[in-house]
């Protein structure tokens, strides 16, 4: 893979779930690379950002891990635990209209090579 894309799928020494892998894999290959080009276009629910508004006034926002009749779990990229939010205390869930993936990510590549590189790392990530 380009050093160019380390970058854009590396977050710190961890690996990053945006961009790349956060592309659902039911799509075909058009609407991934659509997805890529435009990813607020389809937002998959998995890897929607939601805020959470608790009873207390509290927002807590991130990736939704997991929900049950008791509670959510979300991840946020800037915590290194999931945040955990009793059902009963959640005044409102709100998905985000933007997708976490950035808007021009392809502009920052040089070449075609370097977009078929993501497009190729994407596709062997989904079938992890």
């Amino acid at each position: 893979m380009s050093q160019r894309l380390q970058p854009l799928i590396y977050h710190g020494q961890r690996r990053c779930d945006w961009p790349g892998t956060a592309i659902s894999t039911k799509l075909s290959a058009e609407q991934m690379v659509d997805s890529i080009l435009r990813p607020s276009k389809l937002i998959d629910k998995q890897y929607a950002q939601v805020s959470v508004l608790t009873d207390d006034g509290l927002v807590q926002t991130g990736v939704r891990i997991s929900e049950s009749k008791k509670e959510i779990v979300l991840r946020n990229l800037a915590q290194l635990e999931p945040i955990t939010i009793d059902q009963e205390d959640i005044e409102e869930i709100m998905e985000s209209k933007v997708s976490l993936m950035p808007e021009n990510l392809t502009r920052q590549l040089k070449s075609r090579k370097e977009f078929d590189d993501l497009l190729k790392y994407i596709i062997e990530t989904r079938k992890r």
